[in-house]
């Protein structure tokens, strides 16, 4: 095993491109570091014999943030100057070292690293001669040096004039060469191996880079019709500032007839990766499947039936003969995926399979419909075996840009996710991707801030181990310019994970496609900080999931700021609810939205939550799986919603009523827990509309402003009975007032009516009441009720019924005087189990 060093522009497997790094001066350590003084400071001895050399390299762990004055670097003999070895260049020269802030494994710690001074004419060395290398600075402490435990012992090398192509187990750098200040060579190498030999020393040392391009150095990947490259390495691969990857460009993508492997050998998980340090960029570049059919996923057009190979899909996509594909489970099933490979290529919008699936995937009722998304793609990046999975951690000043790459055995755990991304003025980019046979966290986007990342048109799939997620974003704060949008997730053969994971950030997360689970569709975590608008939360839909489709909070801490917009969401056939909400939420609206065939309910109420509205939106159950109730309220204190034209309990299509009840209220932990519904011009058609209030506090209740969308009809449901609008039993005209009682041990109020009084009087108030045949409870009162400011210190019964049933009879009586202009609160009351009483004619004089 030897390491190379690029030594000229050309290709990979051309002798001519590398320079033979002599071995014994080869030291790469990063124990420690030591910051360069005005005199020269030597390193350890070694005694190469007689060998040519061209340059020196030296690995770079700090520089001045202002630098200024120069660097110089030598090769000594007795502690004086090899004539011919000493290089000056501007400390400026060098690219910054800004270290990402990563804490994850392999480490971001150093951006730089090697750094080449070539001589102006190679230096030939003696036989039997010691040697060290020895660099200083012209202003002190300007740039520190990366050594070993041994002070002064600099981690460095000496590229010799013997070429060679690399073999199997070297070791590879490429950067640019400088040879006075202000100037550099840049180095290019080609990368056009098509052969599996497996190159790099395989060091678990996360710096001891099996591939390094750093400084002005470049590996390109060839771009030749009809030819499949393939790089191997085994070992890590770095990329530091300056440097540059690029397997195909934005401009000169990997030909379509084309494939480019950029393989890393990892034996077991996370043995090696890759390191995109702070100004570091890889770009991964291939194109669609067919020219001008851009679709990395599509819905399906028709159910797919259970038995059959004939796919349709929405749009032709273009996908060919062979090409992998993963169909969504649709129904209640999470592990219900199908994945196969074409057989033939697509035909307009009609796919014919290798093998079908023994269930069917629904694709004809709305919105009811599954998605099928392309696994393959041209350029490939990942690990070597199914048991070896590898990363990419991405700087926070790094570029990374992949548009049409198949990344595959990737994530290890919470710090060496597939993409571990700490971008904040770099930028990160996936599009048109996929990302499959992946375990633990995929795409972690961490710290507190975070901007220019954006992950599109992508398709997630096959989670075989682990728990975390697809896309997550861990302990963000700020930072807007972000976009999760258009995206396939699906698949997933482990428990607890998840599918997107949102937090403090006001970016974008739309048109997501979420399916086959083993939790939560989409979460999103929210501060009371951040407000959005309906545009940045839009038409994600989440089915066929083992958790929830969608959970607001996951923490006590999350909320949403007042006037915060979710538009278009769809939740349906998940084995929890439609949507769980786990913290405190108030002022958000939900509209335009569908909640149906949740095993839970629509909405599954775990806390309070203030100020919900829903517009326009559909709860029902579906005959895939039945949806108990609209709403599941299981939380302590006040929830308040307002419901503007939704419908629940829908029945046409796959829709069905919802089998419990339509508001359900448990009570919550202490009993509790209680729910304000206000439902304007909404329709319900559960055989029970509300049920559980009574397990609630006094204060729950649900009213309709036309009941079912039916003029006139106007009904309150409360924790002691119903109150409704009746037209067909009244006193003088209709409508009366009835009410409904349900409890025989407590008062149903019926709805308060207010009655001006001037300071210093009363007022003598009247009503008329009937009670049904089948009212079974005592006699009902008129009450004024208690108002202190009035001088009116209890409640006060002004007259009780004596007559029988189905007979009118009015009750009357004067109010107290009061003791400031106000108004009196006047209610009638009754209780019982059976049977209504009629309100009328209230009056006062």
């Amino acid at each position: 095993m030897a390491v190379r060093a690029a030594i000229a522009n050309g290709n990979l497997t051309s002798a001519s491109t590398w320079g033979l790094v002599d071995a014994t001066s080869y030291l790469d350590s990063q124990a420690n570091n030591t910051s360069l003084t005005t005199s020269y400071v030597e390193s350890a001895g070694f005694t190469p014999g007689a060998i040519t050399v061209d340059g020196i390299g030296i690995k770079v762990a700090a520089r001045s943030n202002s630098p200024s004055g120069t660097v110089s670097v030598r090769i000594a003999q007795a502690g004086s100057l090899v004539s011919g070895t000493e290089v000056t260049i501007n400390v400026s020269d060098i690219a910054d070292c800004v270290s990402s802030s990563s804490t994850s494994s392999p480490e971001t710690d150093d951006s730089t690293g090697w750094v080449f001074f070539v001589f102006g004419t190679p230096v030939s060395l003696s036989a039997a001669t010691e040697y060290t290398i020895s660099a200083k600075c012209s202003v002190n402490a300007e740039l520190t040096l990366y050594r070993n435990a041994t002070a002064g012992n600099w981690s460095r090398y000496l590229r010799t004039t013997t070429t060679g192509a690399p073999a199997a187990g070297d070791d590879m750098i490429i950067v640019g060469e400088r040879d006075s200040a202000a100037s550099v060579t840049a180095r290019t190498v080609t990368m056009d191996s098509t052969a599996t030999t497996q190159y790099g020393s395989a060091s678990t040392t996360a710096y001891i880079a099996a591939l390094f391009v750093g400084d002005n150095g470049t590996l390109t990947y060839g771009t030749t019709a009809a030819t499949n490259y393939r790089l191997l390495i085994d070992g890590y691969i770095r990329i530091a500032n300056g440097g540059t990857i690029n397997v195909g460009t934005t401009g000169t993508p990997m030909p379509r007839d084309s494939t480019a492997w950029l393989q890393i050998a990892c034996d077991v998980d996370a043995e090696f990766g890759l390191t995109l340090c702070d100004g570091g960029t890889l770009n991964l570049q291939g194109q669609s499947r067919s020219s001008g059919q851009n679709y990395s996923w599509d819905l399906l057009g028709a159910t797919l039936a259970a038995s059959s190979t004939a796919l349709v899909t929405a749009n032709s996509t273009g996908w060919l003969s062979g090409d992998t594909i993963i169909i969504t489970p649709t129904g209640p099933t999470y592990t219900d995926e199908h994945q196969t490979t074409l057989n033939g290529d697509a035909s307009g919008t009609s796919i014919t399979l290798t093998a079908s699936d023994t269930v069917a995937h629904l694709g004809a009722t709305a919105p009811f419909i599954g998605a099928v998304g392309n696994l393959t793609r041209n350029v490939k990046f990942g690990g070597d075996l199914a048991a070896g999975m590898t990363n990419i951690l991405v700087g926070q000043l790094a570029t990374f840009d992949a548009d049409w790459t198949e990344f595959e055995y990737m994530g290890n755990s919470s710090t060496e996710a597939a993409f571990y991304v700490t971008t904040t003025t770099g930028g990160f980019s996936l599009d048109y991707c996929s990302i499959h046979d992946v375990e633990d966290d995929v795409v972690a986007i961490v710290g507190s801030s975070f901007n220019n990342v954006y992950v599109r048109n992508c398709v997630f799939a096959n989670y075989n181990a682990g728990s975390g997620y697809f896309i997550s974003m861990v302990g963000a704060t700020s930072g807007t310019d972000w976009s999760i949008s258009d995206n396939l997730l699906v698949g997933s053969q482990t428990t607890n994970h998840k599918g997107i994971v949102v937090a403090d950030s006001e970016g974008i997360c739309a048109r997501n496609h979420v399916a086959g689970l083993s939790d939560n569709g989409i979460e999103f975590g929210f501060t009371d900080d951040v407000l959005f608008d309906s545009t940045q939360f839009a038409d994600n839909v989440c089915h066929s999931n083992n958790g929830s489709g969608f959970e607001f909070g996951n923490s006590a801490s999350d909320a949403f700021k007042d006037g915060s917009v979710f538009d278009g969401l769809q939740a349906w056939h998940n084995v929890l609810g439609g949507i769980q909400i786990n913290a405190g939420h108030h002022g958000i609206t939900l509209q335009n939205s569908i909640l149906a065939g949740n095993a839970v309910g629509g909405i599954d109420f775990q806390a309070t939550s203030y100020d919900l509205v829903l517009i326009s939106c559909i709860l029902a159950g579906t005959s895939e799986q039945a949806q108990p109730y609209g709403f599941y309220h299981d939380a302590d204190g006040v929830s308040s919603i307002r419901l503007y034209d939704c419908d629940f309990s829908v029945a046409t299509g796959l829709y069905v009523a919802h089998s419990t009840a339509d508001f359900h209220n448990v009570g919550g932990t202490w009993g509790y827990g209680t729910f304000q519904i206000m439902a304007d011009y909404c329709q319900v058609g559960a055989s029970t509309v509300v049920s559980g209030l009574s397990t609630g506090s006094k204060l729950g209740w649900v009213r309709f402003q036309r009941y079912n969308q039916t003029k006139d009809d106007h009904r309150a449901y409360y924790k002691f009975g119903t109150i409704l609008r009746n037209a067909s039993v009244f006193n003088t005209a209709a409508p009366s007032v009835e009410m409904q009682p349900s409890s025989a041990s407590d008062k149903l109020e019926g709805d308060p009516w207010y009655i001006p009084v001037d300071d210093a009087s009363s007022r003598t108030i009247s009503v008329y009441v009937r009670k049904s045949a089948s009212y079974n409870g005592n006699q009902p009162r008129l009450i004024v009720r208690r108002q202190d400011s009035l001088g009116i210190t209890s409640d006060t019964v002004l007259d009780t019924m004596t007559v029988g049933t189905d007979t009118w009879e009015q009750l009357s009586g004067a109010g107290a005087t009061v003791t400031e202009d106000g108004a009196y609160e006047v209610i009638v009351d009754c209780d019982g189990t059976a049977g209504s009483v009629y309100v009328d004619d209230r009056a006062a004089t």
